[in-house]
């Protein structure tokens, strides 16, 4: 890690708030292909925000990274949490029964098709 990213990733440790750390952490991880890092980045972000549906949105970026490091466990997590704090968050419903179909887990598609 250089020296810059480990001056973003203090200065976003302090503030998960802060808009520059995370967005220069986001393009550091991407540019990297660091799909864990990024994931972890945008679940720190939502765990701060206020804003159920905008943390919705970051915990559902969460969830395709995780998908893309082939992390399902991380992914059904985080498409979980997205519903947690936006209960209409339709793109993490759909995911949620895709993954619930593959995996053959009737009840969980049962419940999530009566939500």
């Amino acid at each position: 890690m250089t020296v810059s990213q480990q001056n973003l990733e203090a200065a976003f440790r302090r503030n998960p708030g802060d808009a520059d750390a995370f967005a220069g952490l986001r393009q550091t991880f991407q540019a990297a292909g660091d799909h864990p890092a990024l994931a972890a980045l945008f679940e720190r972000r939502a765990a701060v925000l206020r804003d159920g549906h905008r943390a919705a949105e970051l915990l559902i970026q969460a969830a395709e990274s995780w998908a893309r490091s082939g992390d399902t466990a991380g992914e059904v997590r985080c498409l979980r949490r997205a519903l947690d704090r936006h209960p209409t968050q339709t793109p993490a419903r759909e995911r949620l029964r895709q993954l619930a179909r593959a995996a053959e887990r009737w009840g969980e598609l049962y419940g999530l098709l009566c939500q």
